[in-house]
């Protein structure tokens, strides 16, 4: 139990962390990107605002915040501006907060910029003819590929802006035709991808050094959880153990009302009454004892098909008795790595269930099969007040399906939940559903052999190690004179 609620805290913690760096380094190298994108379109404004080239000068409302580090700095002076452009406050000097507004892009424009920037234009007739061309600020593409990029956006379609290979395009008309504007974005691009890889290879590092972390320490986390449950198993125990003896005085006692005022519909009561007590009493005596190192040492090679047979065959007089039709379908000579006595308690369980809760008249079928790498052990039977779904809650301790309670059928929602920690135990999951709403289906599911290699291999070596400690300490005890 301890273990698998480590496995599943272990689990969650990594899956989150996971779950936060995706949509951490998601979003970083989205914006990332937008950004690149962003101030490429800034500059084909620009261009197309000029005829498809830079202007000399650089207008003051596309430098972004260069412009607003200089001016903070006291870099920028307002001689430098005209009289009727200088944002002056009430005391003559520049106001910082009307100059800000001046600079409000976040871009990357500045003088240089047109020095930095490679990009080419071709104007395209109506016709499809090159009327003009413009590669005189780019090495890598030459007339000819710059009319071929341009007649292959034509061709498709393009308007407004977008990409074609690493050039960011703007299509935009003109009186000679339409123009094709090109930026290289090689560069940018290139830091893109550096960027996602370096991002991802950031993240790679950081999960697998929060999941040694978790790993690590994840022990003393549910430290807490392992001594509550601990003394939860002790209390229902010690608990149990207790109620026993008051149970035995009262069984006593009435057998003594009994022999001096006759046996009545009372005395009876109290006898069947500290009946069920007692089974239920010991039923969770059972439970709290089923520790999983206990039920390790215990496990060994067992033929699950001869179990399932030899501890469900029983059950079908008490079938034909209640005169319920009972049918066992099992698989012969399917190998299995468990405990014994548990698995026969599991097998006990989901028949009398079946048996207990089943509509008269009708047909219980037990199957044991194997499907792919799993073992299917289940219990079939028509039932009442059952709705159509999954039906998980039956595993629930102290449920009962008839919300009545009454005495009929003798249960006190136990027995299920003890399957469900026996099937734990075993590696397997269970689970209850009713496909129509008239038949209930409980199924525990195994793994092939009970579990893998490494499993078995590691529950030997346990069984080994404790037997051979038992040896020692019995070879180290002194013999009596």
């Amino acid at each position: 139990m301890i273990q698998r609620i480590r496995r599943r805290f272990i689990l969650v913690t990594i899956a989150s962390v996971l779950v936060a760096l995706v949509l951490i380094m998601g979003a970083f190298n989205f914006i990332s990107f937008q950004s690149m994108r962003t101030n490429a379109d800034l500059l084909l404004n620009l261009m197309a605002e000029n005829g498809g080239d830079f202007p000399d000068r650089i207008p003051d409302e596309y430098k972004g915040i260069i412009g607003e580090f200089s001016s903070a700095a006291g870099i920028i002076d307002k001689d430098d501006y005209d009289d009727d452009e200088v944002p002056l406050a009430s005391d003559g000097k520049i106001d910082e907060g009307r100059q800000n507004e001046r600079y409000h892009r976040f871009s990357v424009v500045t003088d240089e910029t047109p020095y930095e920037t490679r990009y080419f234009s071709v104007v395209l007739s109506p016709e499809g003819t090159t009327t003009a061309v413009n590669t005189g600020r780019i090495a890598s593409v030459t007339s000819a590929d710059a009319a071929r990029y341009a007649k292959s956006l034509k061709k498709m379609g393009a308007t407004g802006t977008g990409f074609l290979g690493v050039y960011r395009y703007r299509v935009q008309p003109v009186p000679e035709g339409t123009q094709y504007l090109f930026l290289d974005c090689t560069s940018d691009l290139y830091n893109s991808i550096y960027m996602l890889i370096l991002s991802l290879m950031i993240s790679l590092a950081a999960l697998l050094l929060i999941s040694l972390m978790v790993v690590l320490f994840s022990k003393r986390a549910i430290r807490p959880i392992e001594e509550s449950y601990d003394k939860q198993r002790k209390f229902i125990t010690n608990a149990g153990h207790e109620l026993k003896t008051p149970l035995a005085i009262i069984d006593s006692c009435t057998e003594v009302i009994e022999m001096t005022e006759g046996e009545t519909k009372w005395t009876s009561g109290i006898h069947e009454q500290v009946d069920r007590l007692t089974s239920m009493t010991g039923e969770l005596i059972s439970m709290a004892k089923m520790a999983e190192s206990d039920l390790e040492l215990n496990k060994r090679d067992l033929d699950l098909s001869e179990l399932c047979r030899e501890t469900l065959e029983p059950f079908g007089l008490m079938a034909e008795e209640r005169g319920l039709g009972y049918v066992l379908d099992i698989t012969p000579d399917i190998p299995f790595f468990g405990n014994e006595q548990t698995l026969k308690q599991l097998c006990s369980i989901l028949a009398d269930n079946a048996v207990k809760y089943a509509v008269p008249g009708s047909t219980i079928v037990m199957t044991l099969k194997k499907k792919g790498r799993r073992l299917l052990l289940s219990s079939d039977n028509e039932a009442e007040n059952v709705s159509k779904g999954n039906r998980n809650e039956l595993f629930e301790r102290f449920y009962r399906g008839d919300t009545s309670h009454n005495s009929e059928n003798k249960g006190y929602g136990i027995g299920l939940s003890m399957a469900e920690t026996i099937t734990e135990l075993h590696n397997g999951r269970i689970s209850a559903v009713s496909e129509d709403g008239s038949r209930l289906k409980i199924i525990a599911s195994f793994p092939e052999r009970g579990g893998s290699a490494r499993n078995i291999r590691r529950t030997t070596k346990q069984q080994e190690k404790y037997m051979k400690k038992n040896a020692k300490a019995q070879d180290d005890t002194p013999a009596k004179a």
